[in-house]
């Protein structure tokens, strides 16, 4: 991977927007220089960023990198150009910040809001990748190559990480080097060992608390000798396999012996219960029967009084049903024969009322007719008013549509001026931009016709002093001819080839073909500006005093015009519509002056004859009264209803005196029924008493326990209770040998794999007791130190002339507790001792962690497959070396460098600014941090 160009815009320190072209600045050793917190380092800070969404130290996120010198208009972003591979890519990132809002509040105030993060990334092809911020960012680091961490640690040694490497403990290195050669992978499987035999561990201990718990259920007869034999078994651990099941069958045989024993006990004392049963049911059957007999007797007895009562009050009914109900009858048939007079009486009254409805409803025809003739006069009276104040309304309409037509006209015009001045106000802005881009290419262009000419010059100065460098005395020059060279021109050491020369050339002639493309553009635009303006002037004149311009002034009389046209139209408009509405009523009102008379004549012919039915219908009324009131007279009940009335209560008293002696002869016949039916079961009951007399004597015969019922069965509970234990201890016995057996099996499965487990456990977590036990991920490790000490030791022989050689401690050497394997020593060549890195001096350890820092950059781009970065930046840390190391140190980055590779060494050192030709100076004022190259 490598950077072209880097633009910082409001990040950091930097207030505005700020360039870093990589490709300029060559390759090489360049120092990047500045005062303190001018944002050297922000410049890796934005390369990290753009590519990662992090920076260099990690202690700043991306809402801190908004630069508190912007303003509120710059943005926030870092966008970098690199090339991977031959593919050249451009990330544009922007970190979410507070900035002032473009809009106003409510209250008139501008107030903060958040702009979003965002990424973007440009392929080679110019189209834009199509995902999330999460998913550009997987693409960034598959672009690249390397993650953030392995990034920072090949392409920035930053400031303090020189000596962290150097110095840090075993557990340290352990911890950047599995992040960094993605190495926790092993420590995920030491883990897993671990948590796995430490879980086999807990599932051995448990299946053994499960073992002793079912073998502590076990439970024979107290008393047997068995009781001692399974307490014995719980203590031998070692034979639960081999033992177990023998001693639980051997118990198991015992129970079942007893449990048949008992039961042989309980059926014997079940047969005399049942014959006790027995005898006590017959002798309660017995007693039973004799009750039974005594209440057929009573019952008999009382009954033969009531059924004398009920003889008296059946006859009592009968003789009053045959009195009154002749009475009843003939009421019922005088009743009956009125009825066809009081349905006439109804019909009556019913003609009566629907005369007296239709003389009201002609009643109030009457009243309509009347009142709609009086309601037509008046109207046509109003109607002759409003016609004498509308008769002028016809005259003024024509004036007034011909002034609508001139304001329609003056309106479309300044419609048309209105287009034109934003016309005009659109391309002066056009004007500028394109004035203010043939300013800036214009810049453009001179600033790169001076760097030609300045390569130009170097590059004819150096083959100035080549061929100087070739003269001879008396010999003559190639290019003037004089044989003496009393001032030959020196050679001047230039990195300046024809190449950079022709490509300074081609872009400088580039950028005049795109300044000349400009002012052609403006030169057209300010002609139509032109035209426009002069279209405009004549039309305004028209219609204003004075022409108009595209200005604001301007603007605002035509505006102004504008109003005052629509104010006077929509004024005459209100004005036109109300003549006509006016115009309307007086023809509407002359057509219901028509009507009205019409209807006048109609309710007049109405009226008559409606007055002529109403007499009638009143006539009719008066006879239909005086028939109702003599057809009233002649009958006994005022209403058909309370004949009604009496005839049913009549037909209710007749069915009430049946009702009344079919009930007594129904009582009668039922005491009756009931009476034999007692007599035959009393008859039935002496003979059950008979039977049950013999039955008891012979049971006397075959002989009675003298025990009491209560306590035969107080005996059969006890031997029942007795087989009930036995039985739950064999089946508590049963449940207890099929969850050993289970138990006994996955234990032997337990201790098979807890064996393999925990030997692998041992030996990946290095568990050995009788020396340094390395584990599994810093064995891998060791391999990686070995490689980044050997590349360290590469460059550390020309930094320190062969002095000292960095060595990783033997594993003979290491201590036997704590965190070790990674451990570094130092070996003296003067003394041919080893001592621990730490004796190192200030200048010495510089030297041995920069040599570190570069040969972990080598082992990681390595282990990174086909990346390859050319680009480095290294932060501080010279200010402690004496001038010869500082030489070596800067020898051995130019080889890092070669022709290829770019490496950026950050630092105060004055004598650094003295030694190295090409520079990048960061000044800082109050509008933050700015660039400058020097070459």
């Amino acid at each position: 991977m490598k950077p072209l160009k880097l633009t910082l815009s409001a990040f950091g320190s930097y207030g505005g927007t700020e360039i870093v072209d990589f490709e300029r600045i060559g390759s090489g050793i360049f120092l990047i220089t500045g005062d303190t917190g001018a944002g050297k380092t922000t410049i890796f800070d934005a390369i990290t960023f753009c590519l990662f969404d992090e920076t260099s130290g990690g202690k700043r996120d991306g809402e801190m990198m908004r630069s508190q010198y912007a303003s509120d208009e710059t943005p926030t972003y870092v966008e970098l150009t690199f090339l991977a591979g031959k593919e050249q890519y451009t990330v544009r990132r922007n970190p979410a910040y507070q900035r002032r809002s473009r809009r106003k509040n409510k209250e008139g105030v501008y107030a903060m809001t958040r702009e979003g993060a965002g990424v973007e990334l440009t392929l080679p092809d110019g189209s834009i990748f199509k995902g999330k911020i999460p998913e550009t960012n997987r693409k960034i680091v598959e672009i690249v190559g390397l993650d953030a961490s392995q990034f920072l640690q090949i392409a920035m040694i930053a400031q303090g990480d020189f000596l962290r490497l150097l110095l840090a403990p075993s557990r340290e290195r352990k911890e950047i080097f599995g992040k960094i050669f993605n190495t926790r992978i092993y420590g995920r499987i030491q883990a897993k060992l671990r948590e796995e035999a430490g879980n086999l561990e807990e599932a051995l201990s448990e299946n053994r608390k499960d073992c002793l718990r079912e073998l502590e259920a076990l439970s024979a007869l107290p008393g047997s000798e068995r009781v001692e034999e399974l307490q014995a078994l719980a203590e031998k651990e070692e034979d639960w396999n081999g033992c177990t099941k023998q001693t639980i069958e051997a118990v198991q045989q015992e129970l079942a012996e007893k449990r048949l024993l008992l039961k042989g006990q309980t059926e014997t004392v079940q047969k005399e219960i049942r014959k006790k049963e027995l005898y006590q049911e017959l002798l309660k059957r017995k007693t039973d029967c004799k009750d039974r007999m005594a209440a057929h007797e009573s019952w008999l007895l009382e009954e033969k009084r009531k059924e004398q009562e009920l003889k008296e009050t059946a006859e009592r009914a009968e003789k009053a049903l045959e009195t009154r109900g002749a009475q009843v009858e003939a009421e019922l048939l005088q009743i009956k024969s009125l009825l066809p007079d009081y349905e006439e009486l109804e019909n009556l009254e019913g003609r009566l009322k629907r005369a007296e409805m239709d003389r009201k409803k002609l009643e109030n025809v009457q009243n309509f007719w009347q009142e709609k003739r009086k309601n037509g006069k008046e109207e046509a009276e109003e109607l002759k008013k409003e016609q004498e104040s509308l008769e002028g309304a016809e005259k003024e309409i024509p004036d007034l549509e011909k002034r609508l037509r001139e304001l329609s006209l003056a309106r479309e015009a300044c419609t048309d001026l209105k287009d034109l001045q934003e016309l005009l106000q659109k391309l002066e802005a056009s004007l500028r931009k394109k004035k203010a881009a043939a300013e800036q290419g214009l810049s453009r262009y001179k600033m790169q016709a001076e760097e030609y000419n300045e390569l130009y010059t170097c590059f004819l100065a150096e083959q100035v002093g080549l061929i100087a460098g070739q003269l001879k005395e008396g010999e003559p020059c190639p290019v003037c001819g004089s044989r003496e060279h009393p001032a030959p021109a020196k050679a001047v050491r230039q990195d300046v080839t024809q190449e950079k020369v022709d490509a300074a050339k081609e872009k400088a002639e580039r950028l005049q073909g795109e300044l000349n493309a400009l002012k052609e553009g403006f030169v057209a635009e300010k002609q139509r500006f032109q035209v426009e303006n002069a279209h405009l002037k004549e039309e305004s004149a028209r219609w204003f005093p004075k022409p108009l311009s595209w200005k604001e002034e301007d603007r605002a009389k035509r505006r102004e015009k504008e109003l005052a046209l629509d104010d006077e139209g929509r004024t005459l408009q209100k004005r036109r519509e109300e003549l006509l509405r006016k115009k309307k009523r007086l023809e509407a009102g002359k057509e219901r002056l028509k009507v009205l008379e019409t209807e006048a004549a109609a309710l007049e012919e109405k009226m008559e004859t409606s007055r002529a039915e109403l007499e009638k219908a009143r006539v009719s009324c008066e006879l239909d009264r005086k028939e109702l009131e003599l057809k009233k007279s002649r009958l006994p009940y005022p209403e058909k209803r309370k004949a009604e009335a009496v005839y049913q209560a009549l037909v209710q008293e007749k069915q009430t005196l049946r009702a009344g002696a079919d009930r007594s002869k129904a009582a009668l016949d039922q005491i009756l029924e009931e009476r034999n039916r007692r007599s035959g079961a009393l008859e039935s009951e002496k003979e059950e008493e008979k039977r049950l007399t013999v039955a008891l004597e012979a049971e006397e015969k075959n002989g009675i326990l003298p025990e009491s019922l209560l306590e035969l069965k107080e005996k059969k509970e006890t031997l029942e209770d007795e087989e009930r234990e036995l039985d739950h201890l064999h089946r508590k016995n049963e449940a207890a040998e099929k969850k050993l057996t289970v138990l006994l099996q996955k234990r032997e499965e337990l201790t098979e794999k807890y064996g393999m487990v925990g030997r692998l456990d041992r030996i990946a977590n290095g568990k050995r007791r009788q020396a340094a036990g390395l584990d599994f991920q810093t064995y891998v490790q060791r391999r990686y130190f070995h490689a980044i000490i050997q590349e360290a030791n590469r460059r550390l022989e020309l930094m320190t002339d062969r002095k000292f050689y960095l060595k990783c401690r033997d594993i003979s050497d290491l201590k036997l507790q704590g965190e070790v394997g990674l451990d570094l020593d130092v070996y003296s060549c003067v003394t041919d001792s080893i001592r621990d890195v730490r004796t190192l001096s200030g200048g010495e350890s510089f030297m041995a962690a920069l040599a570190m820092a570069l040969g972990m950059a080598d082992i990681v781009q390595r282990t990174a497959g086909k990346v390859r970065l050319e680009a480095m930046f290294i932060d501080e840390g010279f200010g402690s070396l004496d001038e010869e190391s500082r030489e070596q140190a800067i020898r051995v980055l130019r080889e890092l460098a070669g022709e290829e590779r770019q490496v950026g060494i950050i630092s105060h050192v004055e004598e650094l600014k003295k030694q190295l030709d090409r520079k990048l100076v960061i000044r800082k004022d109050r509008e933050g941090s700015h660039l400058s190259f020097v070459c």
